[in-house]
């Protein structure tokens, strides 16, 4: 998991924010990659809850 450069998540409540920091601190540690956090409405179905998006660099 060092290669993770960016993670983005779309959360579709508030109250879900602590859980998806309990995931991140299960696979990553400190430093940990730069993160953008959104709350939305609603995903692509209505039974998503959670949406993560991971940005990589790995040397060929």
């Amino acid at each position: 998991m060092d290669a993770v450069l960016k993670l983005r998540y779309s959360i579709t409540e508030r109250e879900y924010y602590e859980s998806i920091k309990e995931v991140r601190d299960e696979y990553l540690s400190d430093p940990y990659p730069t993160g953008m956090l959104a709350i939305v409405n609603g995903l692509a179905k209505p039974e998503l809850l959670v949406e993560v998006e991971a940005f990589a660099a790995v040397s060929e």
